[in-house]
C-alpha cells in the first residue's frame, strides 16, 4: 500500500526560499549569464528536481526568467518540476499555474513529471540549468537498524552499507544528470547536512513506541527513513575527482554554510514531511490505514513534546555547482 501526504496536512510544504536558494543567486545567475550570451536562439530549459510544491523554487525561477529576457524576449522558456511518484502534483500544479498566470509570459511553458531522481529523467542534452534542493540527503533505498529509523553516525553497524550506498546514489545522480546536460549547462544543488541531535530525537521517540509495547519489533525493522545528512564535503567531491572524464562535469563551486532552519516557526510541522511518508509505509505492511494514522499522530504529539523548547535547529547547506564538459 502506497501513501500519498494528503492536501490537508497543515505545513507539509517546504517555503524556504530565503535560507536555500536566495544565497546562491550570485554564485548561479552570473555563469548563467555567460551561458545565454552564446544560446540565444533556441528554447531554455529549466529544471527543478525534487519539487515538492515547489514554493522555494518559484521566487528563484522568477530571477532566472527576468535575466533571460534581459537576454531575448523571443525565447521559449520551458521549464520542468520533477518529483517522485508518490509526490502529490495537485498543489504542486495549483502553484505552477498562479505563478504562470502572474508572470504573463506567452512564451513560458511548463510542464510536471515523475521519476526517481537516481535515474534518468529527460532526454539527453536538455537541461540548460538545473536545480536539486533537499534531496540528496535520501537514499535510495532503505537499510535495516534494529533501532533507529534514521541513520545516526557511529550508532549503528550498518554504517559502512550506508556510506556505500550514499556514495554510489551521488555518482548516480551525477552520471543521469551529466547525460541529461547540455554542453555547458549549469547545475546547483543544495544538501542539507549535519544536526545529528534532530535526526537522534526523530528515532528515539519512535523507539520509545516499541518500548511501550505501541509497536512491535517487526514493525521497528521495517520502518526505516533511508536518510543521511552527515557526508563530507570530500565525499561530494571525490566523483570529480575520481572520474572527470566518465561524467563529463566540472566542479565549479563547493562550500558548505550554516543555516538555522524552522527559526520561530512549528519545528514538528516543518519536519513532518521528511518522515511521514516512510513512517507511513512501514507500519503498513502489519497494520491497516487507521491504526497506522493514530500511531504517526501519536508519534508526532510525542515530538512536540520533545521540541516545544525549541525555537529552530542547526544545519549545514552545502552548496553545489558543476557544469557539462
Amino acid at each position: 500500500m502506497e501513501y500519498k501526504i494528503k492536501l490537508d496536512e497543515p505545513n507539509l510544504s517546504m517555503n524556504n526560499y530565503h535560507l536555500i536558494l536566495e544565497p546562491c543567486v550570485e554564485l548561479v545567475c552570473k555563469p548563467f549569464d555567460e551561458y545565454l550570451e552564446t544560446h540565444t536562439n533556441c528554447p531554455i530549459n529549466l529544471v527543478d528536481f525534487g519539487t515538492c510544491e515547489r514554493q522555494t523554487f518559484l521566487p528563484f525561477l522568477e530571477l532566472l526568467i527576468g535575466h533571460i529576457r534581459r537576454s531575448s524576449t523571443s525565447q521559449e522558456i520551458v521549464v520542468t518540476f520533477h518529483d517522485q511518484y508518490t509526490n502529490d502534483f495537485n498543489a504542486l500544479a495549483r502553484n505552477i499555474t498562479a505563478f504562470q498566470k502572474a508572470m504573463n509570459d506567452p512564451l513560458l511553458r511548463m510542464y510536471i513529471i515523475p521519476g526517481n531522481v537516481y535515474r534518468q529523467c529527460l532526454p539527453n542534452s536538455s537541461i540548460d540549468l538545473g536545480i536539486c534542493s533537499f534531496v540528496i540527503q535520501w537514499l535510495s533505498e532503505p537499510i535495516k537498524l534494529d533501532k533507529h529509523i534514521l541513520y545516526v553516525p557511529g550508532e549503528t553497524e550498518n554504517e559502512a552499507e550506508i556510506k556505500r550506498i550514499s556514495a554510489q546514489d551521488w555518482m548516480d545522480f551525477l552520471m543521469k544528470r551529466s547525460m541529461e546536460m547540455k554542453k555547458g549547462s549549469l547545475f546547483l544543488v543544495n544538501i542539507m547536512c549535519g544536526s545529528s541531535e534532530v535526526w537522534t530525537i526523530l528515532s528515539n521517540e519512535f523507539y520509545q513506541l516499541y518500548e511501550r509495547d505501541i509497536i512491535s519489533k517487526e514493525d521497528l525493522r521495517n520502518t526505516t527513513i533511508p536518510v543521511n545528512t552527515f557526508r563530507t564535503e570530500a565525499e561530494f567531491i571525490a566523483p570529480f575527482k575520481d572520474s572527470t572524464q566518465e561524467l563529463g562535469l566540472q566542479l565549479l563551486h563547493i562550500s558548505r554554510r550554516p543555516t538555522k532552519l524552522y527559526e520561530n516557526k512549528d519545528i514538528v510541522s516543518g519536519l513532518k514531511p521528511c518522515v511521514f511518508y516512510s513512517l507511513m509505509s512501514g507500519l503498513s505492511k502489519t497494520r491497516g490505514a487507521q491504526e497506522v494514522q493514530e500511531i504517526c499522530d501519536l508519534y508526532f504529539q510525542n515530538l512536540k513534546h520533545r521540541f516545544s523548547s525549541w525555537k529552530c535547529f542547526d544545519v549545514f547547506i552545502c552548496d553545489v555547482l558543476f557544469q557539462k564538459l
